[in-house]
């Protein structure tokens, strides 16, 4: 500022220390510290006075309700722990139209709702299948629902004799045994065994080896074989075999037709498993030439007996 003294003028410049507060301006990197408590204090009681107005504490009600509800739903889904279900049975539809599962061991039901087990059934409905699924059942609840199909295959002779004249025509052996007992595990086939103990199942099995019997995995690889050469050296194409015939007993034995040539194969010992139809014995089949007039089939050799 200018002081007047006389004629004299001069200018003094004078610096002035006005302390400016930020206390109470909370910048990102703010961190109350043990020196400002009260701040804390502060903060802590604006912060419940602004919770207590009724927009907030109906926010705040609203939040703790579906919290609780989550906290249960999620308990209550770890007691329906989904299990695993590997059997044999049919599909049908009740008059509603819901899709209705019998397992052929038990005859237990099981309900599926959901449009994922609906399509992967599809035509099914009616056929006799080998499954692989999830089911579960609520606590307290009188149905066990069906959430997932992993697998689904029909297990008719029909079924069985299309998979094994799809493995000779890509000449797959590994194929052709998933439809003998040898395409099971050996635990899988521990279990069957030991709810099946006809002889024809436990003599495929060695005991000592804790393994199948050797020799009857030689058979059906060599009857495999010689019904390849067979088919093969007569002509017969597996790739346009149609199924003429096909009927099954302890057995099933089927009349194949590729043009003018007939193949009757004939697959010993077969069993329901959790894999479906299974030949437990090696299969034997004759090939022979039609006249270009036959239409009806030519009665199986196998069948006469």
């Amino acid at each position: 500022y200018k002081m007047n003294i006389g004629k004299t003028h001069t200018l003094k410049k004078i610096r002035l220390r006005t302390p400016i507060r930020t206390e109470n301006f909370h910048g990102p990197n703010f961190i109350p510290t043990k020196r400002a408590p009260h701040l804390r204090n502060r903060l802590f009681l604006s912060l419940i006075q602004k919770a207590l107005t009724p927009q907030y504490m109906n926010r705040f009600i609203f939040l703790f309700v579906t919290s609780i509800g989550i906290i249960c739903s999620t308990f209550s889904f770890a007691q329906e722990e989904a299990i695993k279900l590997q059997t044999t049975g049919i599909f049908k539809k009740n008059e509603k139209g819901v899709l209705i599962f019998t397992d052929d061991t038990d005859k237990k039901k099981y309900y599926g709702f959901n449009k994922g087990v609906n399509e992967k059934v599809g035509d099914l409905v009616g056929e006799k299948v080998n499954i692989n699924a999830r089911v579960k059942k609520k606590e307290g609840a009188k149905i066990t629902l069906m959430t997932y199909i992993v697998a689904v295959n029909p297990v008719g002779p029909e079924a069985m004799v299309r998979g094994v004249a799809k493995a000779f025509a890509a000449k797959d052996y590994v194929a052709f045994k998933k439809f003998t007992c040898f395409g099971m595990r050996k635990d899988e086939f521990k279990r069957f065994m030991a709810k099946n103990d006809d002889r024809k199942v436990v003599r495929t099995w060695n005991p000592i080896r804790n393994d199948f019997q050797e020799e009857m995995i030689a058979e059906m690889q060599k009857a495999y074989t010689e019904i390849l050469q067979e088919s093969h050296e007569k002509g017969f194409d597996w790739n346009q075999a149609k199924i003429m015939e096909c009927e099954q007993d302890d057995d099933v034995k089927a009349f194949l037709r590729s043009g003018n040539i007939a193949l009757y194969i004939h697959l010993d010992d077969c069993f329901i498993t959790p894999k479906g139809l299974l030949t437990f014995d090696a299969p034997r089949a004759k090939v022979r030439q039609l006249a270009p007039t036959t239409v009806n089939p030519v009665k199986s050799p196998y069948v006469e007996k």
